[in-house]
């Protein structure tokens, strides 16, 4: 109940702006904002890129995963399959990757997408040792960017956390966007030109049946009376 009502409050208290500052870290091509008061590490020196950042018992923690498969991907074709909501197999990877996270008994409760921004958000809310851990995954081309916030103690702040989480972007993303723009507006542009000339086609199709009805129409009348004088 704990965890619905949170949820459900999420849309309200998020219009509540809380002051934010950069944090950006090259190095694990990650770009987030932290509402003041919250401190960021650089990204840990580990097989991935890995940042975690604080504000008393509240923490949130980052982390890039390199998708090499991906790497080649058109961004448009990156930004349309994340859209499609992630299977919940892939969501109960994630706590026994990152102890320092999650408790060991803990189980995904709920996933959405939000297709709202440029670039959809995957968001996850996890069960662990009865508290919860908010989440939200994006994809670039090459890369997974994954967040975790949860409060170690005292009530949870699931505005700021959502905040966060829909904060995190990669630093190539000006670059990424406008690449898919463009395919977006090429293929669009393909599509009108595609929709006319089977408009046209379906006209001339349409012209060829009227014609047709009306020479069957005149080949179908009555045939001529014979002549009195035969």
């Amino acid at each position: 109940m704990r965890l619905l009502v949170a949820l459900a409050s999420l849309a309200l208290l998020a219009a509540t702006p809380v002051s934010a500052q950069p944090f950006t870290d090259y190095t694990a091509r990650l770009a987030l904002e932290l509402p003041d008061q919250w401190t960021a590490a650089p990204a840990t020196v580990t097989r991935i890129p890995y940042v975690r950042a604080s504000a008393g018992s509240n923490e949130c923690h980052f982390v890039v995963v390199p998708r090499p498969a991906t790497q080649d991907a058109e961004p448009a074709r990156v930004r349309l399959a994340g859209r499609e909501l992630l299977a919940e197999s892939v969501w109960a990877r994630m706590p026994p990757a990152l102890p320092r996270v999650f408790a060991p008994d803990s189980t995904i409760q709920e996933t959405r997408v939000d297709e709202t921004p440029f670039w959809p958000i995957q968001f996850g809310a996890y069960n662990s040792a009865g508290r919860t851990v908010y989440a939200a995954v994006q994809f670039r081309p090459g890369f997974e960017y994954w967040g975790f916030c949860l409060a170690r103690a005292g009530e949870d702040i699931p505005a700021t956390f959502d905040q966060i989480l829909r904060s995190v972007a990669s630093t190539d993303d000006a670059q990424l966007r406008a690449a898919a723009e463009a395919t977006e507006v090429q293929e669009a542009s393909q599509e009108d030109t595609f929709r006319g000339y089977r408009d046209q086609l379906e006209r001339e199709r349409n012209s060829m049946n009227t014609m047709r009805t009306g020479v069957g129409g005149g080949l179908g009348g009555s045939s001529p009376s014979p002549s009195s004088g035969n």
